[in-house]
């Protein structure tokens, strides 16, 4: 069975630099006349006239770049399913603060965004429609998802870029943040030169759909973070098309996972059983390599999926490990 982004939801100081100088690595961001920023994104362009106060992040993971900066929403999506509505890697941002949270997965009404009074909307991340932009439109200016990537699959690197410029901290979010990112990722290629060219299968499993591996595609952020390490996608997952951010592949063509390295990402205990138990998939040839890294949803795994600015060091600190054990002997 497909798994959709919504089961997957429900399932789960301030760098001090305004950024108004011309725009960096490709993000569509103007400085206006009147001193705002204006920014280019699917849905046309939004103007933020001044230094957002009060902002609200729908985007599943945006919160991590907007508290990365120093600023603290008003609310957020509990994408994380944590209590306080962040990952481990951003609880020293958030601190004491405790904005609104978003639960369950669903959709956000415009009227309960309204009563936040925000001057910012952030939905990078996110499935956001024509109609939705223009209804929340109308209470803030709001940063769509740029052109050119599919639902919940904007890159780390655009996602900072946009949400720094609307937070006038372009270049706080270029210098401070992509830019000493982009420098772990190069330090780890260099670190694990084994992982170059090396395929990789990024797949979740559910406890209610066992015996079914759901396959993220080059667009989503599991698969993102493989590319930073110098990895590519295993060739028969890759053309199954991209137009989704997983596939699902079924017991009966399990053999599809075969690669270098398959990391599998368990729901819960249940599917991690479910896993053990496969007698399918424990007859891959990956597997009897024992190339098989499991990781837990509620740490390495969740930040993994989550693929941020704040994310990533405490990915890279958890997973490298893992994967360079199985890597070096294949």
């Amino acid at each position: 069975m497909a798994v959709s982004r919504r089961a997957v939801l429900a399932g789960l100081a301030g760098a001090g630099l305004v950024g108004v100088s011309a725009c960096a690595g490709g993000t569509a961001a103007t400085d206006s006349a009147g001193g705002g920023v204006t920014l280019k994104h699917k849905f046309g362009t939004s103007v933020v006239a001044k230094r957002p106060l009060r902002v609200v992040s729908m985007g599943t993971t945006d919160h991590d770049v907007a508290l990365a900066l120093g600023v603290v929403p008003v609310a957020l999506s509990n994408f994380v399913g944590t209590p306080t509505g962040v990952g481990p890697w951003a609880t020293r941002q958030l601190g004491k603060a405790k904005p609104q949270l978003f639960v369950g997965g669903g959709e956000i009404s415009v009227e309960t965004v309204a009563k936040l009074a925000p001057d910012l909307i952030l939905a990078v991340q996110s499935n956001l429609t024509k109609d939705r932009y223009d209804k929340l439109s109308q209470l803030a200016p709001v940063v769509a998802p740029p052109a050119g990537y599919i639902d919940w699959g904007v890159p780390w690197q655009q996602q900072a870029r946009s949400i720094g410029a609307a937070l006038w901290q372009r270049q706080a979010a270029e210098k401070l943040l992509v830019t000493a990112a982009e420098a772990q990722f190069a330090a780890a290629r260099k670190a694990h030169p084994a992982f170059n060219g090396k395929t990789v299968v990024v797949a979740s499993v559910f406890s209610g759909a066992a015996g079914t591996y759901n396959a993220y595609t080059r667009q989503d952020a599991r698969m993102q973070f493989m590319a930073g390490l110098g990895l590519k996608p295993a060739p028969k997952v890759d053309a199954l098309g991209v137009s989704k951010f997983t596939v699902p592949i079924s017991r009966e063509k399990v053999d599809l996972l075969e690669s270098d390295l398959v990391v599998i990402v368990a729901f819960d205990d249940a599917a991690g059983k479910a896993v053990d138990a496969d007698q399918l998939f424990n007859g891959l040839n990956v597997a009897r390599r024992k190339a098989v890294i499991r990781l837990s949803l509620k740490d390495e795994g969740l930040a993994l999926s989550c693929d941020t600015i704040l994310s990533i060091p405490y990915g890279l600190t958890a997973i490298l490990p893992k994967m360079a054990g199985v890597l070096r002997t294949v």
